[in-house]
């Protein structure tokens, strides 16, 4: 998984330089969805600007987060990106949308009061303030947790918070090496770039983010259908299972091959799905 976990950072960020521009304004439509609560934890602050953070990371960033997934799923079909699919999914999976953006705000707020609470005795030299190492795993677990939460999102059949957060944790910990390597080097970016005023990733650190957790999400599915496929069949259902839709493959379009001249042929022949004709031929078959 080591090896898979690079050639996945390494695909997407080449599908993110072939399709800059269309990322990049998507970025930039999901960084404008952030606005809100930036605006009102510089300028209001308190518990004001606080439930008014709270309520554009559930009603505008969640869902705006999950369109932007579904449109670079659309980089995994092979499918020319477009725009518009940010838009059309904002519509179609606000709720889910609006759910997932709960659920990263439930954990948000538990940690922040964690990690003050215990940071505190951590000062005081109390022994429970080593816990504070702790919730910085968690942390950093909930963070690798993202790249098959948002996908998944998208891609179960029956969604349930629940449900969600189990297939995310199973994902996760059935492929340990592949959810550390992303989540250091993504987690990585994201820290570097607060030294240029988080500007790559208002730029085009989400859509790479996205592009990242849909190809990791791809490759958790397709080892799992492996598994599934060589287990027996006494054994029954698995409890352990991840529940996914799989990526559907890209349509398939065949074209009628069109007529052509060839260079040797003598002059009113005619070839056709392999077929010659002369204009004699043709002529008395008239």
């Amino acid at each position: 998984m080591f090896r898979q976990a690079f050639a996945i950072l390494g695909r997407s960020l080449w599908e993110l330089w072939d399709n800059i521009f269309v990322l990049v304004v998507a970025n930039l439509v999901w960084s404008l969805a952030l606005v809100p609560a930036m605006a009102a934890l510089s300028f209001i602050g308190g518990w004001i600007g606080l439930i008014v953070t709270i309520l554009d990371l559930l009603f505008l960033s969640g869902p705006v987060t999950l369109g932007l997934y579904e449109l670079t799923l659309n980089a995994n079909r092979r499918e020319r990106l477009e725009l518009y699919v940010l838009f059309q999914s904002v519509r179609t999976n606000y709720w889910r949308g609006f759910q997932v953006g709960l659920l990263n705000v439930i954990f948000v707020v538990l940690a922040f009061v964690n990690l003050t609470f215990y940071s505190s005795l951590a000062a005081s030299n109390s022994p429970l303030g080593l816990a504070v190492i702790l919730w910085g795993y968690v942390v950093f677990i909930w963070f690798t947790m993202q790249f098959h939460m948002w996908p998944l999102g998208l891609r179960m059949e029956k969604f349930s918070l629940l449900g969600l957060l189990r297939n995310s944790f199973l994902a996760t910990f059935k492929y340990p090496v592949l959810s550390l390597v992303l989540g250091f080097v993504v987690g990585l970016f994201f820290l570097l770039s607060g030294l240029v005023s988080f500007l790559p990733l208002v730029i085009f650190g989400i859509s790479y983010h996205a592009l990242v957790g849909n190809k990791a999400l791809n490759l958790v599915l397709e080892r799992e259908q492996v598994k599934q496929e060589n287990s027996p069949a006494s054994e029954g259902e698995n409890p352990f299972a991840i529940e996914a839709a799989p990526l559907p493959p890209p349509p398939v379009t065949e074209t009628e091959p069109k007529p052509f001249t060839t260079r040797n042929a003598p002059q009113g022949v005619l070839r056709r799905g392999g077929i010659e004709k002369s204009g004699e031929e043709s002529s008395s078959n008239l």
